[in-house]
């Protein structure tokens, strides 16, 4: 069971009020056999914990302060610290599911007690999470999508030798009514199977987008009659807008036979979510698949700097190693933007690297590459590297899943790389960017299965 020691104002979904902002602190002195615990906001002191340091309690909001996960031989097994990394994890969880987990900078087993601090903004469309471990930020401001601060109870789950003390809250702010976004609905239990590659459809979205402060992506992939696909697969969801121009608005990677929900914050596209526009999903898959859903949800609310134009930049797929037969030159030309009065410029890439072995260094999925993104004399560069999959929530899978790869984790939604350019680029004139890979030698390419980089790249101007 938990231990209810303390009270704090939180609660979930049940009522339509809510409080700006929720704060608490606290210090624990775990021993050095401790397996961990948890910190748990909940409407139900006595619901039943079966494991503390991953709290998926119903209705409740909860951190888990991991300090065990042993470095596993097994390459399929549930147990994800392949690589032995240190043994310190945070992770978040909401109304019965795990929706973040990261390694912390600090160590949580010291011979002194170490303090912690949850901070709980509200934003539009959620809340801002900031979870603090001794001086360091974990999560800094982390949207969570749905979750308001309210009044409940605070409990901890933890286990013997465990010491809770100098607990302290505070609430702030004015009670404000709940929100209820505008649903769009994409794609209900569509069928992406071995029969059936794409599918598309058009949709009406909301005409005029300037009273709303977010918008928030709901991507569920679920069994078909059949099953689920074993293999991990690349799958990506068009836009296209009246003038024919296309957009990536979401790529993730399928998990290894399991179905999951993500929601992921678009705000960033929302002068290209208005209107009527046909959407289009692709993923090749060659067995059982998944039925796939797509929502949008549309939060009303102030939005300061709003993003008023999306700009495609690169888009396509680029052949690594081979440049007598495919130059990067093909799709990775300079480009000239006329950019006009803004408030701030966003750089948004999303890229995935793939294939393998016997391409040169098990290129492009684990092998990793920077690349450098050229704004007229500015230079901004980036590992397209990805090591926290073995943290991934979705998981066990039945497959490699916790191996490190060049930008995405099976079973997740891809994370795109974001750059503040405002500083690089010059107003109501013409910019030049570039975009380079790390060079790579493929000595023994394979053809079907060329490392390659899978780029779709934009530029956001808010004002």
């Amino acid at each position: 069971m938990l231990s209810s020691v303390l009270k704090i104002g939180f609660l979930l979904f049940q009522t339509p009020t809510y409080r700006e902002h929720v704060e608490a602190s606290w210090q624990v002195n775990l021993p050095s056999n401790s397996a961990g615990y948890s910190a748990i906001l909940t409407t139900n002191p006595n619901e039943t914990l079966t494991n503390v340091v991953e709290p998926n309690i119903p209705n409740a909001f909860a951190i888990g302060f991991d300090t065990s996960n042993p470095k596993s031989q097994d390459p399929f097994n549930a147990d994800g610290n392949i690589y032995g990394r240190p043994e310190r994890e945070v992770s978040l969880h909401l109304n019965g599911r795990e929706i973040a987990n990261r390694l912390c900078p600090e160590e949580m087993k010291t011979s002194q007690p170490v303090n912690y601090r949850v901070d709980i903004d509200s934003v539009v469309g959620g809340s801002a999470v900031t979870v603090t471990v001794g001086k360091s930020k974990v999560y800094n401001r982390f949207f969570v999508p749905e979750m308001k601060p309210l009044e409940g109870n605070w409990t901890f789950g933890q286990t013997d030798g465990v010491q809770t003390t100098r607990f302290r809250k505070r609430e702030s702010g004015k009670v404000i009514p709940a929100e209820t976004p505008e649903h769009v609905s994409v794609f209900t239990n569509e069928v992406n199977n071995n029969g059936r590659h794409r599918f598309e459809k058009a949709v009406d979205l909301p005409q005029n987008t300037d009273a709303f402060g977010r918008v928030v992506a709901t991507l569920t992939l679920a069994p078909t009659p059949q099953g689920l696909d074993p293999w991990d697969r690349l799958a990506q969801i068009w836009l296209t807008d009246e003038k024919g121009d296309r957009y990536e608005v979401l790529r993730y990677i399928t998990p290894y036979r399991k179905g999951w929900t993500w929601k992921v914050d678009l705000t960033h596209l929302l002068p290209i979510l208005s209107g009527k526009k046909t959407f289009k999903l692709e993923c090749e898959t060659y067995a059982e698949g998944w039925l796939v859903s797509f929502d949008l949800d549309y939060y009303k609310g102030a939005l300061s700097p709003r993003p008023f134009q999306v700009i495609n930049l690169w888009n396509g797929t680029a052949t690594l190693g081979q440049p007598d037969k495919f130059p990067l030159t093909d799709l990775l030309k300079a480009k000239n933007l006329d950019l006009p009065t803004f408030k701030k410029a966003e750089f948004w890439a999303t890229v995935t690297g793939h294939g393998m072995s016997p391409n040169s260094e098990n290129a492009a999925e684990f092998h990793p590459l920077w690349r450098k993104l050229h704004v007229g004399t500015s230079i901004f560069e980036n590992n397209l590297w990805k090591e926290d999959n073995y943290l991934n929530p979705c998981r066990p899978q039945g497959g490699t899943w916790k191996y490190d790869r060049a930008g995405w984790a099976p079973g997740d939604v891809v994370t795109p790389w974001s750059v503040d350019i405002t500083k690089a680029v010059k107003q109501r004139a013409v910019n030049e960017f570039g975009y380079e890979i790390q060079p790579y030698e493929n000595k023994s390419p394979v053809d079907g299965n060329a490392a390659r980089h899978v780029i779709e790249s934009v530029v956001v101007l808010y004002k």
